[in-house]
């Protein structure tokens, strides 16, 4: 429970505490492995191998840390570090991903979730930074036709957002054969919806679309860190 508060609440603070310590060694292989999760959102298998490595080279960098804390206060955080770090792991097993990213030299962590409907396939994704607040985006792709709603809680980030929506659109149409973009919506507020999920959106299985949502989720991703 508490391992779940802490990725709600700060889902950057565990990334952080990471690449602090790869800093420490001067081996940043877990920024390279989030680089190349980036890459390899171009369909599940990709995405969850490239994700397992991720987590194997952060959970090594744990390891090394738990052998020599520096204190009492130290053990406790790397312990619960750890404990974020399997449930980051259990959650992308369903499609449910943290993912470290860096928007304008801010280290943070996006939430991705793929969905799989009978006839309509959801890309949901949230990240929170210090400069621009709360952002969330879903989109959605209906016979390959995408459509999109952007929110953002503060103003300077949501121009921000609109200054990148023809590079975003460009993006989209991009990632899929004979794609179109339908509309995409860039608005100030809290959040795009509720997160509430139907069950054929959890468990409508998974069609030829599936990896069409990970190359959208891609697109996203890659032009809001670019």
């Amino acid at each position: 429970m508490e391992a779940a508060a802490a990725l709600r609440r700060k889902p950057g603070a565990l990334y952080r505490k990471l690449r602090d310590l790869e800093e420490s060694t001067g081996a940043p292989e877990g920024k390279q492995k989030s680089e190349a999760l980036i890459e390899s959102l171009t369909d599940k298998d990709s995405a969850q191998e490239a994700y397992e490595e991720m987590q194997e080279t952060f959970s090594s960098v744990l390891d090394e840390a738990m052998e020599t804390p520096e204190d009492f206060l130290d053990l406790r955080t790397l312990q619960s570090c750890q404990k974020q770090l399997a449930l980051a792991g259990n959650l992308s097993r369903e499609e449910n991903y943290q993912i470290p990213v860096e928007i304008n030299g801010e280290l943070t962590a996006i939430n991705l979730k793929v969905l799989h409907g009978t006839g309509t396939g959801k890309v949901n994704v949230t990240v929170q930074t210090e400069e621009f607040g709360r952002i969330t985006a879903k989109f959605s792709l209906r016979e390959q036709n995408v459509s999109g709603y952007i929110a953002c809680e503060s103003r300077e980030g949501t121009v921000w957002l609109q200054g990148r929506q023809e590079e975003l659109e460009s993006a989209l149409k991009g990632s899929g054969e004979d794609r179109e973009t339908g509309s995409l919506v860039i608005l100030q507020g809290r959040e795009v919806g509720g997160e509430d999920y139907t069950e054929e959106e959890v468990n409508g299985g998974e069609g030829q679309q599936t990896a069409d949502l990970y190359k959208i989720a891609k697109a996203f991703i890659t032009t809001l860190t670019a």
